[in-house]
């Protein structure tokens, strides 16, 4: 019970925490939605390929709820990005491409 209490579900199950990615059909925006057994304070870095941070939402966190953070594609030149996702247990890394086609 000490596990439960004090690591709650992240430490019980295997890929608990998820995100996702979903390109919208419209081919305009990227959408991030993201789930995560944490709760409390999380954020969502977007960083370029040179490590530059442009982008920077925080929120806090219930299970229950998800998160959607929306980047229209055309405010970004083409190129390679990080988005990274903090939560007070995980980080998760995810480098994607964005073009304009």
């Amino acid at each position: 019970t000490d596990i439960w209490r004090e690591g709650g579900a992240r430490l019980l199950f295997q890929n608990n925490n998820s995100f996702t990615i979903q390109q919208s059909s419209s081919a305009d925006r990227l959408i991030f939605d993201i789930k995560s057994v944490d709760d409390g304070p999380h954020s969502f870095q977007l960083y370029t390929i040179q490590g530059e941070l442009i982008e920077q939402y925080s929120w806090k966190h219930v299970p229950s709820a998800s998160e959607s953070i929306v980047l229209h594609k055309l405010s970004y030149p083409i190129g390679f990005y990080t988005a990274m996702i903090k939560s007070p247990f995980s980080i998760y890394s995810y480098p994607f491409v964005i073009d304009h086609y």
